[in-house]
């Protein structure tokens, strides 16, 4: 991981921050091994959705205590109870979801019509944006992630959306 942010840095210096060399280089395997198991689900603006009402027990198969530890190595934001607030969709209305690791989505249509839904959700910090983008993924992590998505769409029909293709 560190050779690929260093070669990234000589081939185009903007691609990543002194910031982030400087944590890397801190970062011990069990760290990096744990921030992949949760990185995997992460979307093209950052976010990490919830499949639950909140994270105070952890979600998926990934603890609170695993959630605290990559907020303190600065990973994740330090904000647990941060929301995508979902506004006035009309029945039809359309909220796409892409998931950058595996470049795949999700189109949810709205069932009825919806005033206010909030989505839990951890937010990458830069660092940890950084460094998401470079993980090789296996077979293992696409089955952790189909399953994550299975236990996304079932939490998002129950806020009123309809799954379309996944």
């Amino acid at each position: 991981l560190i050779s690929k942010i260093l070669n990234g840095k000589v081939k185009n210096p903007d691609d990543f921050s002194y910031r982030t060399l400087d944590f890397v280089k801190n970062i011990t395997t069990d760290e990096l091994n744990l921030f992949k198991k949760v990185v995997i689900f992460f979307t093209y603006d950052k976010i990490i959705y919830i499949p639950k009402s909140n994270a105070n027990d952890g979600f998926f198969d990934i603890t609170y205590a695993e959630i605290m530890k990559l907020i303190e190595l600065g990973l994740i934001q330090p904000s647990i109870t941060t929301v995508a607030k979902i506004k006035d969709k009309k029945e039809g209305d359309i909220l796409s979801i892409s998931f950058k690791l595996f470049k795949k989505g999700l189109n949810l249509p709205v069932k009825n019509d919806i005033k206010n839904v909030d989505l839990p959700i951890l937010t990458l910090s830069d660092p940890g944006y950084d460094i998401a983008s470079l993980f090789e993924l296996n077979e293992k992590d696409w089955e952790r992630f189909s399953k994550y998505i299975d236990e996304l769409v079932d939490f998002l029909k129950t806020k009123g959306f309809e799954i379309q293709n996944k």
